[in-house]
């Protein structure tokens, strides 16, 4: 069942419209990235080493014209001679005959937008003030809130899957740093599978408690909390880019709503 509010239209849309992968116009290439994102969902990009190398015949980590030919039915995607010129001239972009990895995965992956760019840059902010400046696997696996993943949400996948698809999907070792630039690459072959700006702005403000965003796309995942003010009153505040903070840390949650301009709070409690 649908995890979200019933009068919240435009979140339970989103939530529940088909994965749609970005599209660059050629309709065979489409056609590849829709394939790779209905057999390895939201994180299929993440695997397009292993696509590579179910073409590569012969382990030279290429793809000859008749190889990728070949590769390409064997997905159910058959070609015709005039077709495969065209995805030649796509993916042999120095025209040699030969597809390297590079030229495969710069082929099917777009790159990340910049708007895109910038979010996720801001969550690996915030990441890195949170733990010091030094941002290993096993930190990730533990502050990644998968129960607030769009699809936990949606009732399609539950927390532990979330969890795990996440993790096995870096190749990494627990102790393993992650750099800002891994953490870009991995939300590039993420924002491949995603067309809609919406649910890739969602799902990275949900999962790294990220405050903000606008209509379907805002943040839903930071804790709210009861504030008691020194006259009595009680109001509801939402704790800011609240990764990280324990629900038991009330001296916390007390200083960080003073942080936010409510100084004249007393008491803080769960909401």
């Amino acid at each position: 069942m649908l995890q979200t509010s019933p009068s919240d239209a435009a979140v339970a849309k989103l939530l529940l419209q088909p994965i749609q992968p970005r599209k660059c116009g050629l309709p065979l290439v489409d056609k590849l990235r829709e394939g790779i994102v209905q057999h390895g969902g939201i994180t299929g990009f993440r695997g397009l080493g292993g696509i590579l190398r179910s073409m590569d015949d012969n382990g030279n980590r290429m793809l000859s014209r008749a190889e990728l030919k070949g590769g390409l039915l064997e997905m159910g995607i058959p070609t015709t001679e005039l077709e495969m010129d065209t995805l030649m001239r796509h993916f042999d972009r120095d025209s040699n005959g030969q597809v390297t990895s590079q030229e495969f995965v710069g082929g099917l992956k777009p790159e990340l937008w910049p708007h895109r760019r910038e979010l996720v840059l801001s969550a690996f902010k915030l990441l890195s003030t949170v733990l010091g400046g030094q941002i290993r696997l096993n930190d990730l696996a533990r502050l990644h809130d998968s129960a607030h993943h769009p699809e936990v949400l949606a009732g399609l996948k539950s927390p532990p899957t979330v969890s795990n698809e996440f993790i096995s999907t870096w190749n990494r070792t627990g102790d393993d740093l992650i750099t800002r630039d891994d953490f870009l690459d991995y939300y590039s072959d993420i924002s491949a599978a995603l067309e809609s700006d919406d649910y890739f702005e969602l799902l990275v403000r949900n999962v790294w408690h990220l405050t903000g965003g606008k209509g379907p796309a805002a943040n839903s995942s930071c804790r709210s909390v009861i504030v008691v003010h020194q006259d009595g009153r009680q109001t509801r505040q939402v704790i800011r880019n609240d990764l990280g903070i324990e629900a038991d840390d009330l001296g916390l949650i007390l200083a960080r709503m003073k942080e936010q301009g409510v100084v004249d709070a007393k008491a803080v409690k769960l909401a």
